[in-house]
């Protein structure tokens, strides 16, 4: 019976796709939340563990165990879910540090704020979705895939978009501090 399911769900079956989702999703949704600790978050990465499952159905082994082949992407839907929060703390650690440098004198301050405004006022210059996904990359720490998966866009797109992002803020920058900065 699993092998048809899998056979049926490989070709695009949604039926069979939703009937593997009723029998499997609360397994992995416990598998999940034993390591994430968080509802919300669990409930996230269940979701898109089965938007993997689909996004792969032709690559789907029927001779092989569909149980393993779910817990084999949570795994991985887990272990890059800890990698993402870890490079976020890491970047929050850094501009903490930066930040909270030796010295808090007012000039500093004022050069902080004044760097920073200009910084969002150049993001906000760019082109709506290229600013979007430029902030999705350096803010939220989303890699091109993610980014191309949440907007519904190729990851080349998302490559490109970024390259004349970066490209356009160096020259804004440039014009604004000139070329020593």
């Amino acid at each position: 019976m699993e092998k048809e399911r899998m056979n049926k769900m490989r070709l695009g079956d949604e039926a069979s796709f939703k009937a593997l989702y009723q029998d499997c999703h609360q397994r992995v949704y416990a598998f999940i939340f034993h390591y994430v600790k968080d509802k919300e978050e669990s409930e996230e990465l269940l979701q898109r563990v089965f938007l993997k499952v689909w996004e792969k159905r032709q690559k789907i082994d029927p001779s092989k165990s569909v149980s393993s082949f779910l817990f084999t992407i949570s795994k991985n839907m887990v272990v890059d879910h800890f990698r993402r929060v870890k490079s976020r703390q890491m970047l929050a650690q850094e501009y903490k540090r930066r930040v909270h440098l030796e010295d808090h004198s007012t000039e500093n301050t004022i050069i902080y704020n004044e760097t920073k405004d200009f910084a969002n006022a150049a993001i906000d210059v760019l082109p709506p979705k290229r600013g979007q996904i430029f902030r999705l990359s350096r803010f939220e720490g989303l890699s091109y895939s993610e980014i191309a998966q949440k907007l519904g866009i190729s990851k080349n797109t998302v490559e490109v978009q970024m390259v004349k992002a970066i490209k356009t803020l160096r020259e804004e920058y440039k014009s604004h501090y000139g070329p020593g900065g």
